[in-house]
């Protein structure tokens, strides 16, 4: 029980970093020459750093436990957090605690679903997966939340709801138990040329970086939506995303229960979703499109999360799962550092570079991505 109620407070606080989604708008007040993809790089480059984070844990893992592992990420994400509060108008400075930040969070992304193996029987994985990527989603509610009406304050403001990691570190270091560092992987199992060449490792790559460059707009784009169409200010936004994030908690912990329903076409299943919900917003530019725009985003998230942790230990044999989760989370963090990058040339190719502009590419690049996916299954060649 310990065990489990370490690895819900790892996960309560993995995507804190993206507290400032709900002030994006403000940051880009205070920074009014920077552009407004310079602004949202302040989201993606801790999305940019995490992969560095990835690839340090199959090293660092044979050297240090997970419980170790853990807890140096966790506060080394409030030195990132620190910053924020004490240098706001520095943007290079700014970008570099980002980077603290994404190092972190690449930790912690990886190593959640190692403490799983590490700690869980094999019969009940699914299951606490399940439940760990909702705390994902109710831990994103709880700091949006407070960070939305921090943001009317101040835009930086919203790294205070770092203190909810204190509070994580006081659960993780007396309850976590020991555990020891990784061995080294055997020859005689996989090598890593037969790692390389694995087929499954490498469609969970390309799953992840095609979900990360369009769910990214999530966290980019409700701000600017919302404050650019006058619907309201950081309050709102974070509001809005909490609420989404509340239901989706709750679609995560029944993952099990899904993933017994869709099992291989679950990709398929996502990106139906995500693509209905970003159209709607992308159509009709209301606050309740929107709303219903995000909370299916969200919910095809806390789906994918816990799947593609049971495609990455499915793939290869236990000893290398950490570089297979590793090449994952890489794979969707490069997604998410050209999200903006993409989504902007696109919605002013395609429309008027307007949220809804962004919106519609979204739902269009989806639902195409659905069809092929379907085409593919069909011919018992791909994710499907």
């Amino acid at each position: 029980m310990k065990a489990k109620l370490s690895i819900y407070a790892i996960c309560f606080n993995m995507l804190i970093y993206l507290v400032l989604s709900v002030s994006i708008a403000g940051a880009a007040e205070a920074f009014p020459g920077a552009g407004e993809t310079a602004i949202q790089y302040l989201l993606t480059v801790p999305s940019l750093a995490c992969i560095a984070g990835t690839f340090l844990v199959p090293v660092l893992s044979m050297r240090l436990s997970q419980k170790a592992l853990s807890v140096g990420a966790q506060a080394s994400s409030l030195v990132g957090a620190a910053i924020f509060i004490l240098f706001p108008m520095n943007l290079p400075i700014l970008y570099a605690a980002g980077f603290i930040m994404g190092i972190a969070y690449g930790v912690l992304a990886t190593t959640f679903p190692l403490l799983v193996n590490i700690h869980i029987a094999e019969g009940k994985r699914n299951h606490v997966m399940g439940i760990a990527s909702g705390m994902v989603q109710f831990g994103r509610l709880a700091s949006l939340m407070i960070a939305g009406f921090l943001g009317d304050i101040r835009w930086n403001y919203v790294y205070f709801t770092y203190v909810l990691i204190i509070a994580s570190l006081c659960v993780l270091i007396p309850c976590l138990p020991k555990d020891r560092p990784m061995p080294k992987a055997s020859e005689k199992n996989l090598s890593y040329k037969s790692f390389i060449k694995n087929r499954g490792v490498w469609e969970l790559a390309t799953a992840n970086l095609v979900f990360g460059m369009l769910y990214f707009m999530t966290n980019t784009h409700v701000s600017l939506y919302i404050e650019g169409y006058g619907f309201g200010a950081s309050s709102t936004t974070g509001i809005i995303t909490s609420v989404t994030c509340g239901v989706a908690g709750v679609v995560a912990c029944l993952f099990a229960k899904i993933y017994a329903l869709t099992k291989k076409r679950t990709y398929l299943f996502i990106f139906i979703i995500m693509g209905a919900g970003y159209l709607a917003a992308g159509a009709i530019i209301a606050l309740e499109a929107l709303l219903f725009g995000i909370l299916c985003s969200t919910i095809a998230a806390s789906i994918f999360t816990p799947y593609v942790l049971v495609r990455a230990s499915e793939a290869v044999p236990a000893e290398m799962v950490p570089a297979a989760v590793s090449v994952a989370v890489a794979f969707l963090s490069v997604g998410f550092f050209i999200s903006p990058s993409i989504t902007n040339l696109a919605a002013g190719i395609f429309g008027n570079g307007s949220p809804a502009a962004a919106y519609m590419y979204g739902g269009v690049a989806s639902l195409i991505l659905a069809v092929f996916i379907l085409l593919l299954g069909k011919s018992k060649k791909g994710l499907a």
